[in-house]
């Protein structure tokens, strides 16, 4: 082959490559536009002192020294580390279910119907159902009361003992029938 025919043969993959590259340039900025960007300016931003309006100063370390100081800071490291762990438990209980469901347990329609359902709702529809139950005069206090554990009764979501507890219980709930759904579909395909 002479040297002539082998340029003719290796010119189209070079003008693919760059024509492959030329339809992804848009792509490629838009993700440097909403989130190269916004990164950089995140990381700049953490080394000064900026009130929204002036220039911003160079200030070092001093914020991040400033974070580790804040005691509202390590609070939400905590809530995020509580919510972190409730992961194995919105995987095992839909595990369970999904189970359950695939061995056509008696009622398994309904159950897998009624598990979905949260799933359907918008997620204000859920917090207010949510209110409703937790409120100090609602349901769940009721129910508590009425078969003799008055002593349980209590603000679920006024408490700050009981309300981190009771938000990730009605997220769980509120993602479990879906989760349920997916494993019971990757179950039986």
């Amino acid at each position: 082959m002479t040297g002539r025919t082998a340029r003719a043969f290796r010119s189209p993959l070079r003008t693919d490559r760059w024509w492959g590259l030329l339809y992804a340039l848009p792509a490629i900025a838009v993700v440097v536009f909403f989130i190269g960007y916004p990164f950089v300016s995140i990381v700049w931003h953490a080394f000064t002192r900026w009130n929204g309006f002036s220039d911003p100063t160079f200030i070092g370390l001093r914020n991040f020294e400033f974070l580790l100081k804040d005691q509202n800071f390590w609070l939400a490291i905590r809530n995020n580390v509580f919510f972190a762990l409730s992961v194995p438990i919105q995987l095992v209980v839909p595990l369970i279910l999904a189970f359950l469901i695939h061995e056509k347990i008696p009622g398994w329609r309904f159950y897998r119907w009624t598990y979905f359902l949260p799933a359907i709702y918008s997620t204000v529809v859920v917090g207010i159902i949510a209110r409703m139950l937790l409120m100090a005069d609602g349901p769940l206090n009721q129910a508590l009361g009425a078969v003799g554990l008055g002593g349980l009764q209590r603000e679920w979501l006024g408490s700050p003992q009981t309300a981190l507890p009771a938000i990730l219980m009605v997220v769980v709930w509120a993602n479990f029938g879906y989760n349920t759904v997916m494993l019971l579909k990757h179950r039986t395909s």
